[in-house]
């Protein structure tokens, strides 16, 4: 499998998506990271890359998905900061995984599939 998370991730790359590669990367690491320090550290910097507006590597979500995940990291960084115990679930870029995926199936996957 995880060879063909590498040829998806760089035939992206390689077809100007870099900003879908690099969020798919990231978002593999933040799932399979069991730290919960480590994994909010991750997930913040996916929001500061991938998910913030205007940001080079912004992904093509909707509105409500970005505004609510801004709003839910803005609650952990609280938490963060408050050193309450951290819990931030695997499933925190959900909406946002399920906006890419389907963009990545509508735009690209049959490409990708050809080559």
């Amino acid at each position: 499998m995880k060879q063909g998370r590498e040829y998806l991730y760089r035939y992206l790359s390689q077809t100007w998506c870099e900003e879908l590669a690099m969020f798919l990367q990231s978002l593999f690491r933040f799932k399979n990271q069991t730290c919960p320090k480590a994994r909010f550290m991750i997930a913040r910097n996916i929001v500061k890359t991938s998910v913030q507006p205007y940001t080079t590597f912004a992904i093509n979500i909707s509105y409500e998905t970005r505004q609510n995940t801004l709003l839910e990291m803005q609650k952990l960084e609280k938490d963060f900061s408050e050193k309450q115990d951290l819990a931030i679930s695997v499933a925190f870029f959900e909406d946002c995984e399920v906006e890419v995926m389907k963009l990545i199936n509508d735009n690209h996957w049959r490409k990708f599939v050809k080559n």
